[in-house]
């Protein structure tokens, strides 16, 4: 698959609720994209190639069915806005921490485990179930 030429130039991309079990590897040529929602997709795992849109604000993967995040994530140092709601996470990874932009992550609805349940819970009893983002993604339980 290859995207057109307006893939240098797009800042945002909505593609949730497609049914796409997987990413193309194109969308890694999306060099200015800011924004990038794939949520209600049956997706399982993230594809190590979006570590490449360095541009990355905004990811929102919400019930996709992923339980991990790849370590490449990591190097999306403009990444400010993380949401990986309704989906199977036990845990979190550490290199969280080191996004240095990250300023909302919203992961309400995962089963959490152990000691990242104590820590978690409490954080979301807090916190407003309403998304901090527009609400075009539909809301599947």
């Amino acid at each position: 698959m290859s995207l057109p030429q307006i893939s240098t130039t797009l800042l945002a991309l909505d593609i949730s609720a497609n049914f796409l079990a997987y990413l193309s590897p194109a969308l890694a040529s999306c060099s200015s994209l800011e924004e990038l929602n794939i949520s209600s997709n049956p997706l399982r795992v993230l594809p190590v190639f979006l570590a490449e849109l360095s541009s990355l604000r905004v990811l929102i993967a919400d019930s996709t069915g992923i339980s991990t995040l790849p370590e490449p994530l990591s190097g999306l140092d403009k990444l400010h806005t993380l949401s990986i709601r309704r989906n199977k996470f036990h845990s979190l990874p550490s290199w969280l921490c080191l996004l240095p932009c990250l300023d909302s992550l919203l992961l309400d609805n995962n089963p959490f485990q152990g000691p990242w349940k104590a820590l978690v819970e409490p954080l979301l009893a807090k916190l407003p179930m309403t998304p901090s983002y527009p609400p075009s993604t539909p809301m599947f339980p």
